[in-house]
C-alpha cells in the first residue's frame, strides 16, 4: 500500500468533563498539531493544514530511529517548554515562525522541541484509521520507543474530575477525553473526541490594527465568520506582545494594509483602524463571551499559521 502524503488530522469539540469507563483520557497540550511521516526517505513533520514544518524543528529529525517499523504517520502535539516546564505556545509559534537556518539551530538548543504523540494511523504501510482507538493506542505503545524529545502522551481510562484539576493545577490547557472504541475520522471535527479547557482559548483572523507610533500598536482588531460567511467584528486585543513581537507584527501588518475595511465596528474606533487584508490568524485566550459577542479579557498567545482563516467560526 503507497503511504499517503498526508492525513488531515481529527478534531476534538468543545465540550464539558464526564466521567466514563469508555474513554481514554488525555492532557491538551498547548502546541501546535502535527502530522509526522515516514516512508524510508526520511521523516517529514506536518501542520494541520498540510503546510511543511521539517526544516523549523531539525531537532524532531530523529524520530525515524525510535519507531519499530516503516512506513508510518503518527499523530501528534508539537511543544517547547518554558523554564518552568511548562508548554508555552508563544514559545512554539516563535520557531514555527522561523526561516534563517542558523535562527533555528540556536533556538533548537534554547528552546528545544517535544513531540507528544498520541496516535499511530499508519504502521508498515497498513492504514489503521478504521481501527478502535484502544486498538490503535496499544500499537502505538508498541512501536514507539520514547526518549526527552519524542513522548507518549500520557493517558488514563476512566478518570473523575481530580484528573482534570490536576491538568489545570499543572498549568497545562485542559483535558481531551477521547472514545476508545472510535475510528480516526479524518479532517472531521467530531463529538467521540472532546476537548475541556479550563480557559477558553479562541481562533480570529486580525482585520486591523489602532497605530501606536511608527512601529507599534495599540491593539490588534479582530473578526470571526458567521454562519453565512460574514466577517464579524468580536472585539480587539492589546495585551500578551513582547516589544519583539509587536515590530514583527507591525512589519506583517503593514504589508498587508487595504483602504476598504475588513468589518464593521463603530465609527469612533474606525476613525483610527488601519484596516488589512483578513489573512492572518491569531490564538486568542479569554475569560468568557460578552451579551453582545465580544471577547471578555483577552490576550494574545501568538500567530497560527497552521489554521486558514476561514476555520475562525462564531462559537455558540
Amino acid at each position: 500500500m503507497v503511504l499517503p502524503r498526508f492525513v488531515p488530522p481529527m478534531l476534538a469539540a468543545a465540550g464539558d468533563f464526564f466521567s466514563s469507563e469508555e474513554h481514554l483520557y488525555e492532557v491538551k497540550w498547548d502546541g501546535i498539531r502535527c502530522l509526522v511521516r515516514c516512508d524510508g526517505q526520511g521523516v517529514c513533520l506536518m501542520s494541520r493544514n498540510a503546510r511543511d514544518i521539517t526544516a523549523a524543528f531539525p531537532d524532531l529529525t530523529t524520530v525515524e530511529h525510535q519507531v519499530n517499523g516503516t512506513d508510518w504517520i503518527m499523530d501528534g502535539e508539537l511543544i517547547v517548554l518554558d523554564s518552568q516546564g511548562i508548554p508555552r505556545f508563544d514559545l512554539v509559534c516563535r520557531r514555527n515562525l522561523m526561516t534563517n537556518k542558523q535562527r533555528i539551530g540556536h533556538a533548537a538548543q534554547i528552546h528545544p522541541a517535544v513531540l507528544i504523540v498520541f496516535d499511530l494511523l499508519y504502521l508498515n504501510g497498513e492504514n489503521l484509521l478504521h481501527l478502535p482507538l484502544e486498538t490503535r493506542r496499544r500499537t502505538l505503545e508498541q512501536a514507539l520507543s520514547p526518549n526527552a524529545r519524542v513522548q507518549l502522551s500520557p493517558a488514563m481510562i476512566g478518570a473523575d474530575s481530580r484528573f482534570h484539576q490536576a491538568v489545570v493545577r499543572q498549568g497545562m490547557e485542559g483535558t481531551v477525553i477521547k472514545d476508545l472504541q472510535s475510528a480516526y475520522h479524518a479532517g472531521k471535527r467530531t463529538e467521540h473526541w472532546t476537548k475541556v479547557r479550563h480557559v477558553l482559548q479562541s481562533d480570529c483572523v486580525i482585520c486591523g490594527f489602532i497605530p501606536k507610533g511608527a512601529a507599534a500598536f495599540q491593539s490588534l482588531l479582530l473578526g470571526q465568520y458567521n454562519a453565512v460567511g460574514q466577517l464579524v467584528y468580536v472585539g480587539h486585543v492589546g495585551t500578551g506582545f513582547t516589544s519583539r513581537l509587536q515590530t514583527r507584527l507591525c512589519e506583517l501588518l503593514n504589508r498587508l494594509k487595504q483602504n476598504e475595511p475588513a468589518v464593521t465596528i463603530s465609527p469612533a474606533d474606525g476613525k483610527k483602524a488601519h484596516w488589512v487584508k483578513p489573512v492572518l490568524v491569531c490564538a486568542i485566550e479569554h475569560l468568557c463571551w460578552t451579551g453582545d459577542h465580544k471577547l471578555r479579557h483577552p490576550v494574545f498567545c501568538g500567530l497560527r499559521q497552521d489554521k486558514s482563516p476561514q476555520e475562525c467560526v462564531l462559537e455558540p
